[in-house]
């Protein structure tokens, strides 16, 4: 049976310094670590899941829509960003 990587919610809003919901040195503290660790389960033949929620501005049923600051991340943004 093979192994699964999942990389939750490690996108541009939550890591970079000007993201929209940045946690900001931390994140960005384990960004190569989380590329090593990407590039060996792919060199390994096993799984890497990237998972990524939409925010969309203003909407009432998101946990963390009063949380951020307009955001343009988006599922199409996601999906784009995932290859999907």
């Amino acid at each position: 049976m093979g192994k699964c990587l999942i990389v939750i919610d490690y996108t541009y809003d939550f890591v970079a310094d000007d993201g929209k919901l940045t946690c900001g040195k931390p994140g960005q503290a384990i960004e190569d670590r989380i590329t090593a660790l990407t590039e060996e389960f792919i060199r390994n033949g096993d799984y890497v899941v990237m998972a990524v929620d939409g925010h969309e501005p203003g909407d009432p049923y998101h946990p963390e829509s009063g949380c951020f600051r307009r955001t343009t991340f988006t599922r199409r943004a996601a999906a784009t960003c995932t290859g999907s």
